[in-house]
C-alpha cells in the first residue's frame, strides 16, 4: 500500500513538472506532454510499490496532475446537472 504522503509528494513533482512544460520554449505539444505525466506517475508509482498496484496508483496520479482542474470541472458540472434534474 502507498502512503498518502509519498502520493501528494508524487502529484506535486508531476504538477511543477507539468507546469514547467507549460512554459517551455519552444513550446511542447500537449500530447507530448500528457504522455510524460502518464511516464513519470507510472515509474513514480512503481518507485513507490512495485506492484500493479503502485503503477496504477502512479497513473491515475499523472492523470490528475495533468488533467486536474479539466477533471474537477467536470464533476462540478455533473453535479449541477444532476441537481437541476432533481
Amino acid at each position: 500500500m502507498i502512503e498518502i504522503k509519498s502520493i501528494i509528494e508524487l502529484l506535486i513533482v508531476m504538477i511543477g513538472i507539468k507546469m514547467i512544460l507549460e512554459k517551455w520554449e519552444p513550446p511542447v505539444p500537449v500530447s507530448y506532454q500528457a504522455l510524460l505525466m502518464l511516464v513519470i506517475g507510472g515509474l513514480g508509482g512503481w518507485f513507490f510499490n512495485q506492484t500493479k498496484e503502485g503503477l496504477i496508483t502512479g497513473l491515475i496520479g499523472g492523470t490528475i496532475a495533468f488533467w486536474g482542474r479539466k477533471i474537477f470541472a467536470e464533476i462540478e458540472d455533473l453535479k449541477e446537472a444532476n441537481e437541476e434534474v432533481k
